[in-house]
């Protein structure tokens, strides 16, 4: 807990220079949006933490090239013999462009109030590129608290498409691995795998300048066969996420 608020606290300090620096300088002021999605399931990687109603809040400042995120999960339904599993993530971001390549390196911190399950701190790198209505995507994740030297990678293909000015459509498809320290320790099993193949799919539609809401379905398949014993089936997500820019 000690970790978390001074966490938080230099994000507020992080955030109340930066936004200073730019009244000073004419610059940009700082943007937010506040975004809740309802769900059936939470999963992460593949494995599924939550079954039953989940409402997953995010609060999101961006100011030029950074982005900060505090992310919270919340088990509103227990079902099946799953507990509860709040949880509690900070993110800062920042990104450099090179032409169409966007490479953007982050911190995040997981957290889990009340529960005995340690904290975890990731040092990530994402890499975008766009081509045409396509976006390929990467990340690559590697843990910096845990003392477990572990690497996540996944790997994406986005397509969006706008129908009107109102309503886009979006799908993306891809991969997730870990790596033998990642499935270790999340998993249970002393080998890197290829851990899951996903595919998604969302609308978009505008409800004004400021709100949007985006209904979504999540179809994770489990390549693994002792993953697939160790934790959980193929997974089926829906829900709904209402976005709201101020």
């Amino acid at each position: 807990m000690k970790m978390k608020s001074i966490l938080i606290v230099l994000i507020i300090l992080c955030c109340t220079k930066m936004g200073y620096a730019q009244e000073e300088n004419g610059g940009s002021s700082p943007k937010f949006n506040i975004e809740t999605v309802f769900a059936n399931e939470y999963a992460w990687r593949g494995i599924t933490y939550d079954e039953g109603l989940v409402i997953q809040p995010t609060l999101t400042m961006s100011l030029d090239k950074w982005t900060f995120q505090i992310w919270g999960n919340i088990a509103a339904v227990e079902k099946d013999g799953f507990p509860r599993n709040h949880e509690l993530d900070f993110l800062a971001q920042y990104s450099f462009e090179f032409g169409d390549l966007t490479l953007s390196p982050f911190l995040q911190y997981y957290t889990y109030p009340d529960q005995e399950e340690d904290a975890a701190l990731e040092l990530s790198l994402s890499a975008y590129y766009p081509i045409g209505d396509f976006t390929i995507g990467t990340t690559l994740s590697r843990d910096i608290k845990l003392g477990i030297p572990y690497l996540f990678g996944y790997h994406d293909v986005s397509y969006e498409k706008e129908l009107n000015k109102d309503l886009s459509a979006n799908a993306s498809a891809g991969f997730g691995w870990g790596t033998k320290n990642f499935n270790r320790y999340y998993v249970g099993m002393d080998k890197g795998a290829l851990n899951y193949v996903f595919v998604d799919l969302s609308l978009n539609y505008a409800l004004n300048e400021n709100v949007v809401l985006k209904p979504f379905a999540e179809f994770y398949i489990i390549t693994d066969s002792e993953i697939k014993d160790l934790t959980n089936s193929d997974i089926v997500n829906f829900g709904l996420s209402v976005s709201i820019d101020f």
